[in-house]
């Protein structure tokens, strides 16, 4: 299961995991199995309320952490996430930039 840029949006009251790739179980005979498909998540009513508000509200984002199997189900822990800002950004360009830089020095000579 590949979590990287997958995100959870609260939709009609429910929770959906977007963007995610779940490799099909070579076992199975499902011949239109979709890995990326969008899965709902079952969460309780007061969990859905506290987040569709921390997100439309506060502007965060929801993020799946890990996803493990506890008694035969699969788990997910999520968390909430905030954006990088402006500056935030700049910073890792001008570090990306200074690191290409180096490896370019030292391939050189």
């Amino acid at each position: 299961m590949n979590l990287k840029a997958s995100y959870i949006s609260i939709e009609n009251g429910e929770a959906i995991l977007k963007k995610s790739h779940i490799s099909a179980y070579q076992a199975a005979a499902d011949q239109k199995y979709n890995p990326e498909r969008e899965r709902k998540l079952l969460l309780n009513r007061k969990e859905l309320a506290f987040l569709d508000t921390q997100t439309s509200e506060h502007g965060l984002t929801i993020v799946p952490l890990s996803v493990y199997l506890k008694k035969g189900k699969v788990k997910m822990q999520i968390g909430l996430a905030r954006g990088k800002q402006t500056f935030d950004k700049r910073q890792d360009l001008k570090k990306k930039a200074q690191d290409r830089e180096i490896a370019r020095h030292f391939r050189q000579s």
